[in-house]
Formats: C-alpha cells, sequence, structure tokens
C-alpha cells in the first residue's frame, strides 16, 4: 500500500476556505484515511513441481490506484477537480517442461483486467466523483444580472401592489412594477387604449407623486429597491441556488469602484437616512448653516454608481490619495472587494485564470474504458550444438470497451449510440470491439569460434472483424470504400559480435519493428455528435514501422574498466497523426499513417565492476530526432490554424541533442570489515549516487516572441527555439540490519538533491514557465496562473522506508 499526496498537491496552493476535505473508508472497523494519491496492491504465487521436470505456477496480481487529477485551473477549486481510478488485474498459469537435457519449452495462459474511470469530482463527497445524470442540464441554469455589483443575488424587495399590475413571471421574470406616484395610466391591451388612472394612493384630494406603494424596506435605506434581474428557469419567482450554473465561472470577484460619494448633509425629518423634498430639511444660504456645499441651488446625495460627484461634495477616501476617484470599471488599489476565494488579494477573472470555488471546467468529462485481455503464448528452446534455438507463438484477444461523456450538462442529440446516460453530453464515444492478434518468431544464436551471432525473423498479424465496422462505415467512413479484416509484418533481426583483439570486440546490430496502433486510434469518435470538430479513429491503420541498426566496439581498458563507443540510426515510418480530408462538402479530420520521423545518435560510454567496494558508469550520448510532426494530432492543429502542412523535417518534441547520466554504487556487505583512512567503518550498507544532466528540449516560439519577426504568411520555423537544461543529482542509502532474528533494511531515497526547477514546459510567446504576459513588445512578470508549477519538474523528494525478509 503506498499513500501519498503525490508530487504537485493542492494544499500547497489552496485557500482554508477553499481546502478539499480528505476521504476515508473503512477497513475492519478501523478508519483509514486517504491521500490525494493511494495505492493498493497485493499479490500471489503458487509452485507445485508434480515432477522433477515439470514445473507449474500460478500467479494472481491485483492493484487499484485512486487519485485526486492535478490541474492547475481548478487551485482554489480542488473539491470538483477529476477524480481517477485505475485498475489491474491478472492471472496467469505458467507451465516449464524439460524434455530433455537440450530441449525444454514454457507455456504460458494469462488473463488480464485493466481500467480507468474518470469523474468530476463530487465535492459532497470527497474522493468520489458526479456521474453526468448529476449535472443539471445547461437549459435548466437560473441566472441573474448583478447591478449593484455586490457578487450576491439581491430579490426586488416585496411591494403591496396597490396599483395592480402585471407580474411576469418564467425566464422574464422581474417581478410587479413599483408605483412611484399617483401620476399613473391605466393601459387596455386588448382595446389598445391609454387612459389617465383616476387611482390614488391617499386621500388627500388631487395627484401627487411623492408617496408611492408601500414596500418592505429589507435594508433601511427609506426608498424601494429593484434588485437584480433574474432569468427564472422554473417559474417559481426566486433565485434557486441548486440551479445555478458551476461549469467554467471565472468570474471577477466583485469589489466597489471607486469613491462613495456621501451626499449633502440635511435634516432628516422622517428618519428614513434618505433625503424626501418637501418633508426633510435642506439649508441653502451664505452661513455657517448652509448645507448646499457646491452652490447648485439643489440638493446633491449619494447616487448608486458614485458617479455623481461634484468639487465639495463630501465622499469616502478609499485609498487615502486626497482625491476622489471616479469609477473606471477597473479594480484599483484600496477599493474593498469580496474575496471569494479567501486568498487574500483581488482577482480579476477572465479565461486566463483560476475557476471560482465549487466550480467545474466547460470541458467536464466523464470518462469510462476497460480492456479484457485473454492471451496464450509457447517457447520453445533447443540447443542444437553451436546453435542456441528458440522459436514461439503467441495470440491475444483483446476485448476493449470505451465510453466518454464531455460536458454532460449538455443535451445529446447525435444518432443513438447504445451507451450509458443516452441524453447526456454534447460529445459521446461509445464503443466496444474485441479484435485478435498474435505473433510467431523464431531466433538461432549461433557461436562459430569467437564470433557470436543472432538471427531472428518475427510475423505479426492483427485480426479484426469487418461485419462490425459496417454501421460504423456507413456513418463515419471518409471515403475508402475498403473495411480491412487483417494485418500483417514479417520483421527480420540480425545481430553479431566479434572480437578483433585479446581487448576488444565490435557489435553490430539491425533489425525491423512493428507497432500495432492504439485501439483508440482505430476507433475513436465514432458515435459523438455530428458537430463534434475532431478527429476520428480509422480502422485501417497499419502498422508503424521502424528500421534501426547500430555499430559500436567495446574495449576493456583493464579486468574492472571497459569502454564502448557506439553509433546508432533509426527510420520511423507510417507514423499516426490526424489528416484533414474532405467527403463530399463536409470536411473532417481521421487518424492516418501519415508521418515519418529518424534520429542518429553517437554514445560513449566508461564501466567499472568489480575489484573494491565501488562500481560505477558515465555516459554521454549526442543524438538528433527530425520530422514532419511530433504529436499525433500535429497536422490537424495546423490545419485548425490555416497554417501550412509542414513538407519539410524539424526536430521533433523528443529531440534532445547532449545527455549526460553518471552512476556510482558503494556497497559494503556484512561478511567484511572495512576501514577508511586506518579507522574501522560500519558494514552492510550501501549508497547509489545518480546523476542525470540534459540539454533542453525544442518548442516552437510564435509571432510575438521576442526580437522574432515575421512577413505576412510566413510561418515560422518549427522547434527552433530550446528549453533550458535539465539537471538532476539523486541519493538512494540502504542499511542492513537484523532485528527479531529477522534480515531488515533501512532506506532513505532523496531524488533531486539539489530541489533544482527544472523546467519542462514554457509559453510559446515568452519562452519563460513564469509568464505569458508579452504584449509585443514588453514581456513583464507572470501572474498566479502563469507560474503553473506543472511547467516545472519535480522538486526535492525525500522518501524513508523499512524492509522485512521473511
Amino acid at each position: 500500500m503506498d499513500k501519498d499526496d503525490g508530487i504537485y498537491q493542492y494544499d500547497r496552493y489552496s485557500t482554508p476556505i477553499t481546502e478539499h476535505a480528505s476521504a476515508s473508508f473503512n477497513l475492519l472497523g478501523f478508519d483509514v484515511p486517504e491521500r490525494d494519491y493511494n495505492k493498493y496492491y497485493w499479490m500471489a504465487n503458487f509452485k507445485f513441481r508434480p515432477t522433477q521436470n515439470l514445473k507449474l505456477l500460478f500467479s494472481y496480481k491485483d492493484r487499484v490506484i485512486r487519485y485526486q487529477y492535478f490541474d492547475w485551473t481548478y487551485r482554489y477549486s480542488a473539491a470538483t477537480s477529476p477524480v481517477r481510478e485505475t485498475t489491474w488485474r491478472s492471472a496467469s498459469l505458467e507451465v516449464s517442461q524439460s524434455i530433455s537435457r537440450d530441449m525444454n519449452y514454457e507455456l504460458v495462459l494469462s488473463y488480464s483486467q485493466n481500467g480507468l474511470t474518470q469523474k468530476p469530482g463530487d465535492p459532497d463527497n470527497p474522493g468520489e466523483g458526479l456521474d453526468p445524470d448529476q449535472f443539471i442540464f445547461d437549459y435548466e441554469r437560473e441566472s441573474y444580472q448583478d447591478r449593484n455589483g455586490n457578487g450576491v443575488y439581491d430579490p426586488p424587495e416585496p411591494i403591496i401592489n396597490l396599483f395592480p399590475d402585471t407580474a411576469n413571471f418564467g425566464t422574464d421574470f422581474y417581478g410587479p412594477d413599483y408605483t412611484y406616484g399617483e401620476d399613473q395610466f391605466d393601459i387596455n391591451i386588448q382595446g389598445a387604449t391609454v387612459d389617465v388612472s383616476d387611482f390614488r394612493f391617499n386621500d388627500n384630494g388631487y395627484i401627487d407623486n411623492i408617496e408611492g406603494e408601500p414596500f418592505v424596506d429589507l435594508n433601511g435605506n427609506g426608498i424601494w429597491d429593484a434588485g437584480d434581474w433574474l432569468d427564472d428557469k422554473n417559474g417559481n419567482g426566486v433565485l434557486d441556488e441548486d440551479l445555478m450554473s458551476n461549469v467554467n465561472q471565472s468570474t471577477p470577484e466583485p469589489y466597489v469602484d471607486g469613491d462613495s460619494v456621501l451626499g449633502e448633509p440635511f435634516i432628516d425629518v422622517n428618519a428614513n437616512n434618505v433625503y424626501d423634498a418637501g418633508v426633510d430639511i435642506f439649508v441653502m444660504g451664505v452661513g455657517p448653516d448652509n448645507m448646499d456645499l457646491n452652490h447648485d441651488g439643489r440638493y446633491n446625495g449619494p447616487c448608486p454608481n458614485n458617479d455623481c460627484w461634484e468639487p465639495g461634495i463630501p465622499y469616502q477616501d478609499r485609498n487615502g490619495n486626497g482625491l476622489f476617484d471616479a469609477p473606471n470599471h477597473s479594480y484599483d488599489t484600496g477599493e474593498p472587494y469580496t474575496d471569494v476565494n479567501g486568498n487574500g488579494i483581488w482577482d480579476g477573472g477572465g479565461a486566463s485564470t483560476f475557476f471560482d470555488p465549487l466550480i467545474y471546467s466547460d470541458t467536464a468529462v466523464w470518462h469510462h474504458r476497460s480492456t479484457n485481455t485473454y492471451r496464450g503464448e509457447v517457447k520453445i528452446f533447443w540447443q542444437l550444438g553451436k546453435h542456441e534455438l528458440k522459436g514461439g507463438f503467441a495470440l491475444k484477444q483483446e476485448d476493449f470497451i470505451y465510453e466518454e461523456i464531455q460536458r454532460p450538462y449538455m443535451l445529446y442529440t447525435g444518432r443513438p449510440d447504445g451507451g450509458p446516460y443516452p441524453d447526456r453530453g454534447a460529445f459521446r464515444d461509445m464503443f466496444g470491439y474485441n479484435p485478435w492478434s498474435g505473433t510467431v518468431y523464431f531466433r538461432d544464436k549461433l557461436e562459430y569460434g569467437s564470433m557470436i551471432a543472432s538471427l531472428g525473423l518475427r510475423w505479426d498479424f492483427f485480426l479484426q472483424d469487418k461485419q462490425d465496422l459496417v454501421d460504423v462505415a456507413r456513418n463515419d467512413d471518409l471515403g475508402s470504400g475498403i473495411i480491412l479484416g487483417d494485418r500483417q509484418k514479417l520483421s527480420p533481426r540480425i545481430g553479431f559480435s566479434y572480437p578483433i583483439s585479446d581487448k576488444a570486440k565490435v557489435h553490430f546490430n539491425y533489425g525491423h519493428f512493428f507497432q500495432r496502433p492504439s485501439l483508440l486510434y482505430m476507433y475513436k469518435r465514432n458515435t459523438t455528435s455530428v458537430t463534434m470538430n475532431t478527429a476520428i479513429g480509422n480502422y485501417n491503420l497499419d502498422y508503424q514501422k521502424t528500421i534501426q541498426y547500430s555499430f559500436g566496439v567495446k574495449y576493456a581498458m583493464s579486468d574492472n574498466y571497459s569502454v564502448d563507443i557506439s553509433g546508432y540510426f533509426k527510420d520511423e515510418f507510417d507514423k499516426i497523426n490526424a489528416a484533414s480530408v474532405r467527403v463530399g462538402g463536409l470536411r473532417r479530420t481521421q487518424f492516418r499513417n501519415s508521418d515519418y520521423g529518424r534520429s542518429r545518435g553517437f554514445e560513449f560510454s566508461m564501466e567499472k565492476r568489480g575489484g573494491g567496494y565501488v562500481n560505477g558508469l558515465v555516459s554521454y550520448t549526442y543524438a538528433f530526432a527530425f520530422g514532419k510532426a511530433s504529436q499525433t494530432n500535429e497536422d490537424y492543429m495546423t490545419d485548425f490554424e490555416n497554417s501550412r502542412v509542414p513538407l519539410d523535417e524539424a526536430p521533433l518534441d523528443n529531440d534532445v541533442r547532449h545527455n549526460l547520466k553518471a552512476s556510482v554504487q558503494v556497497y559494503v556487505p556484512n561478511t567484511v570489515k572495512p576501514k577508511l583512512f586506518g579507522l574501522p567503518i560500519p558494514n552492510g550498507w550501501s549508497m547509489d549516487i545518480q546523476t542525470f544532466i540534459e540539454s533542453g528540449r525544442p518548442f516552437t516560439p510564435d509571432e510575438n516572441y521576442p526580437n522574432i519577426n515575421t512577413d505576412l504568411g510566413e510561418d515560422i520555423q518549427r522547434n527552433s527555439m530550446r528549453k533550458p537544461w535539465i539537471v538532476n543529482f539523486d541519493v538512494r542509502f540502504t542499511k542492513d540490519f537484523k532485528l527479531f532474528g529477522l534480515d531488515n533494511k533501512f532506506i532513505v531515497w532523496v531524488e533531486n538533491v539539489f530541489d533544482n526547477r527544472n523546467v519542462v514546459w514554457v509559453y510559446r510567446n515568452t519562452g519563460r514557465p513564469d509568464t505569458q504576459q508579452n504584449d509585443g513588445t514588453f514581456v513583464r512578470g507572470g501572474t498566479a496562473y502563469d507560474n503553473n508549477p506543472l511547467n516545472y519538474d519535480y522538486g526535492r523528494q525525500i522518501r524513508f522506508g523499512f524492509e522485512v525478509n521473511l
């Protein structure tokens, strides 16, 4: 069982009011707390030897991993961030038997189940996720227009509707209109007439506009407040909190814009804190009792938007600068705000910022996939003189089930797909297939004098049921008109080593290697809504082919030291990318075997083995990797961005030119009594020091990158810039000791000892991992959102372990 909070943790960046609670479960009456990352696994092996030359081994392995997926956008909404669970179970039977002294065989029968489930996080049940039907539909959501900018819904103050007017409900609900005075009109909608009303609020014998309808003054300000406009979906006249949108809300925190106008003084006769003309007293004159501070002959009071200030009118100076700061529709330091996420600063909201608390991404995904694999393999080994022969056959069937619903809060309008939650999701992908695949291989390892040669041949095949794809072809086929039922490939492999002296030997390897495409690339997006603009699967994808060969020389400088100098060449054909194709008037994208890549490298290594307590290895590699595309969807994105599909080669994303690795192992066994400078030191311990240094990987700057000038229509050279170098040091120390008669081991493992901030991602417009603030002229410091911890590799990790050998 492994339980930790992972490399990236929400709690490092959250606030006390946005921390997500930890889950737990009951185990035999004990409450076991969950962490952000939880791994549970167990295994069992049973050996049986019915005869001396026959052995049977039954194995069962089980592993479950539950964890909270880290997404920087969810910094203040960790409780709703995606939760994932991966499962892996395997049962196998291995039979091995020696037929004779020179021949034996192995039979392996296995079953495995591999699954992944992802759900949007459920804040009410930590560690659990929401199913699609637990979201309200977007057309059911209620909203309001925040007229006063206070960040909360303010309903209209209740009125006694003495002058009855229509109360509109439904999606345009605003309640009865408040009648401010007696000068009103009776409107006959059916008769299309408008008459002066004889309605009177009081019985004083004349029309006046001083009095209005009675109302409940909830805030005590003496005037009727109309409140906020409400989009009321269910027509009950109130804002239902559970129907408000919880998707893609990155809103500015409410604030008071500008200084507040206090208004001129007056004598409040009716004590309602509001100036009422004709009732309250407002003195205008030249004496000390003058209240008309700006001498304009009228009362100037507060106004809702604080935009009515004139010199002389009292105001609240929020930032203390001695000047009246008028509303400017932007937040300024000193203005009061509602700290929704509790981080102590005002957050402006917007697309490039964090979600509000308890909010989901608009691309929320419910996902489940599983693969049940049935596999059988037979291996035969035969020593025939100088020939060591190996042959085998393996057959595998995969039951692959894929279910994905994107944006479950939207109504699905596509064709029925037979999947769960049939009315949910803007985009759906539901399919299941059970293809067969297998391999037949043969290898002859030959020793001829001092030369050792290995000759091999491998046959790979893939079979799928055409009938399962007929309906798919009718709906999604892009003009091929063919459904391939099988694919097969032959791959030769050759290797040899030959001594050229008593201390040196040359070695050479050449081979063809084929990799079957992922089933996801073959069957993806066959049941999605017709408006989905993304790549769909291609059931006719072929194997990806790699031709690789290497040549080198290994030289023994002494009994303990050796040097190996070698070079390698690798060409990759039929790499998968997403190509844009047209069928009739419709343009679609589909995965195709359309790309090529090549890499070359040179490696020098020196190794020390045996002789003393210290061993080690130092290696340096110079290499480059070029091709047309680094990502499976790169051509698709190129077409989406209206740029040209690349015809030339460029460095691939994994192009690392310089790579230096070094490791030193110190091992002092219990059987010796070592000394250092003549002094005895403890025994039974080991220490492994590893160093890893590599040059930065490439990236493509955009047109705003500093000092880049492009002509109209000119594309920037792909992967023409480099990220910083990566430097890492790890140390692992173990100490053996006896306890209760058992062999025990204490372990300390420190990764990234010096806590280097190794950069793994940079923004294309700045080339930096901490800011994307580039206005085309200057690069400024980044926002909190820009400084994404995922842009850096892991920092210092310290682990302690205890091992018991029974």
